[in-house]
């Protein structure tokens, strides 16, 4: 049954709940940090239930991928680690770049595939160079 089949998920729900409960109880976080630990917490659970959310499987890992590092790169940002923040986001984007080679399949390996690809890469690098230091102020003044 269910109940079965959510055993094996048990010590990972009661780590969660554990590393929920302690960030909650932590005095040094700000409110909007402890919601985002917590969701970023909640958000790595999700992979576990993919069948029964009904879509596929290596989506719903990539978004939930993305989601977890962006919301710790959000939490990195609110208590100053900019280095972190950015490499983070380095890796949001480089999961990116992986989902999108995935979604296209056989057409990133076309010319055209490969022409769009390129854009892309050049135009995240482009925008990432040129808002590098606005990105990080609002989100380092947003998580405070």
């Amino acid at each position: 049954g269910l109940s079965d089949n959510l055993l094996p998920y048990v010590p990972g729900y009661m780590l969660a709940l554990f590393s929920i409960f302690g960030i909650w109880n932590n005095l040094e976080y700000r409110r909007v940090q402890k919601i985002v630990l917590s969701l970023s917490v909640a958000s790595f659970l999700i992979p576990f239930h993919v069948r029964w959310l009904g879509l596929s499987s290596s989506v719903v890992y990539a978004m939930s991928s993305i989601l977890v590092m962006g919301l710790v790169a959000i939490f990195l940002a609110s208590i100053g680690s900019r280095r972190l923040f950015q490499c983070f986001l380095f890796l949001v984007g480089l999961r990116f770049l992986i989902l999108y080679f995935q979604a296209l399949g056989g057409l990133a390996t076309t010319g055209l595939g490969l022409i769009v690809s390129g854009a892309l890469v050049i135009g995240m690098a482009v925008f990432w160079n040129k808002y590098r230091k606005e990105i990080t102020l609002s989100v380092e003044r947003w998580a405070q």
